[in-house]
């Protein structure tokens, strides 16, 4: 079984790093991590690009909001289990 965890962010650096330190910490079952990116500023847009912990990134223009970007993670989850958490879960 394999879970895909959909991230949906829209700026909030450290809160985003401290997210997904803590998943690739603490998640023991295989899974796979797809952030979507509703537009956010370059910094945090920059560490989403080059994040390691990241198995797919999704960037949007502008935000689009959290339930149509939740959507498109769901659209290329490739996990038997689908799960949604925001940036701000540790």
């Amino acid at each position: 079984m394999k879970v895909s965890i959909v991230i949906p962010v829209l700026n909030g650096l450290k809160m985003t790093r401290d997210c997904l330190s803590a998943l690739k910490a603490n998640t023991t079952v295989p899974h796979e991590i797809i952030v979507i990116d509703n537009g956010s500023d370059c910094e945090t847009a920059e560490f989403l690009k080059q994040s390691p912990y990241i198995d797919r990134l999704i960037r949007n223009d502008r935000n689009i909001g959290f339930a149509p970007a939740v959507n498109q993670g769901w659209e290329v989850a490739t996990g038997d289990v689908l799960g949604t958490i925001n940036n701000d879960t540790i």
